[in-house]
């Protein structure tokens, strides 16, 4: 007999958290790497257009990372009518 919680089974709810991770975890890096390469190309010139991408980049917060990363792996999940109108309203 398998587990079900919410309509899902275990299984699924490890392959959304697996996601959610993942994707949380490449925004980080790729928002890591960005950020560097452009503070590089940012400090060569003259124009403020660049620091402040470089700055608005860099003041993205983990949190809303890991959000991003909950939303896409709550996709993978076959949620109830209520609990899917709740998260995707925000």
């Amino acid at each position: 007999m398998e587990v079900m919680f919410l309509n899902n089974s275990v299984l699924t709810w490890l392959t959304a958290l697996g996601v959610a991770l993942g994707v949380a975890l490449a925004l980080q890096v790729t928002k890591t790497v960005v950020v560097h390469r452009l503070g590089i190309i940012a400090a060569r010139t003259d124009t403020k257009l660049d620091d402040i991408a470089v700055a608005a980049l860099q003041a993205t917060k983990s949190l809303a990372i890991l959000i991003m990363g909950l939303y896409a792996g709550g996709t993978v999940l076959l949620l109830p009518a209520s609990v899917d109108q709740f998260a995707t309203r925000f």
